[in-house]
Parts: C-alpha cells; sequence; structure tokens
C-alpha cells in the first residue's frame, strides 16, 4: 500500500510560477535522484467588450490532454469548454456586461493515471463600449387637451431601458422618465 504524503504552500505572488520538486532522505542521510518539477497553472485575464480574456501557464509536470475552462456559477463549478491539452488562453464571449465573472482551469493529464491539476481563480468584468442603435422616433401627437404621445420602434441589441426627454422647442430638453425595454 502507498502513502500519499501532502503539503501546503501558502502565500506566493500572483505573478509567481510556483514549482515543487521532492526529495528522499534515508535514516542513514542518503538522497534520492529530486523529483521531477511540477508546477501550478498561474490564471490571468482581461476584461474585453462583453466578453473575457483569459490566460495561463501551461502546467508542468506531465503531458496535458485535456484543459476544462469553468465558471463559477451559484456557487458551483460549471464547465464552458474543453480545449486542446497545449492550449494556453480562451476567450469567454457574449457575457452581460458590468457582472463579475469568476473562472478556473483544470488540466487532466494524458498518461491514463486519471491525474489532474487546478488553477487559481480570477474573477474579472466585462465592460461594453458599443452604443446602443438610436431609435425611430414616429411622429408626436395631441391625445386630448393634457395628453402628447410619441411613440419610436424599438432598437436592436443590447437595450436596457429608454430615457424620454421633453424639449420647450428652442432646443432645451430634460428627461422625463424612464421605461424598461
Amino acid at each position: 500500500t502507498s502513502i500519499i504524503n501532502t503539503y501546503r504552500g501558502v502565500g506566493f505572488p500572483d505573478s509567481a510560477k510556483v514549482c515543487y520538486r521532492v526529495q528522499t532522505i534515508d535514516s542513514c542521510g542518503n538522497l534520492s535522484d529530486t523529483s521531477k518539477a511540477h508546477c501550478q497553472i498561474n490564471l490571468k485575464a482581461n476584461p474585453g467588450n462583453q466578453e473575457n480574456n483569459l490566460y495561463w501557464t501551461p502546467y508542468k509536470g506531465w503531458k496535458a490532454d485535456t484543459v476544462e475552462v469553468q465558471r463559477l456559477n451559484a456557487g458551483a463549478w460549471q464547465p464552458i469548454d474543453t480545449l486542446s491539452g497545449t492550449d494556453t488562453a480562451y476567450t469567454d464571449q457574449g457575457l452581460q456586461c458590468n457582472k463579475a465573472y469568476t473562472y478556473r482551469v483544470k488540466y487532466f493529464e494524458a498518461g491514463g493515471n486519471d491525474q489532474t491539476s487546478l488553477s487559481d481563480s480570477i474573477t474579472v468584468t466585462p465592460f461594453d463600449t458599443v452604443s446602443p442603435q438610436t431609435p425611430s422616433i414616429a411622429p408626436t401627437t395631441t391625445l386630448n387637451d393634457a395628453t402628447l404621445q410619441t411613440s419610436w420602434t424599438a432598437s436592436s441589441g443590447d437595450v436596457d431601458r429608454y430615457v424620454v426627454y421633453r424639449g420647450d422647442g428652442n432646443g432645451n430638453f430634460s428627461a422625463q422618465d424612464t421605461l424598461q425595454s
């Protein structure tokens, strides 16, 4: 029966790739060769226009068969894509702007030993720089002495709400109401 020994190191800088090697010393002081180095996956990300761009250092220690990109959803890690074991970047697209997304990557070993390694996690928030389409307004009409009505064609794409402005005819407008799309 083999006994698995575990060491947990803490406190490493974000930019550092941390690797471990192990050596055995017997009771007489004889040293084994040092094991092969194994290095963790260091995950980084940049927010993009309704997307998050992930990139990472590859796992070092064994050949990877596949890499699974995972996103935290309601407290549970969910796979969102499976990549080749040599891939070191992924773009998660079609995301909601100003919403934080948390990711990690999981490497699967190619040697048939069912070994895996997880990266650290990272949280990144995409933005949106694309302005929505300008609404096409219909004629404004008087319904009765106290009520005016204006209508517009709904804008396509990412529309959250409309702001209705009223002016005095001289170009001076002020916001009157905000309507959900």
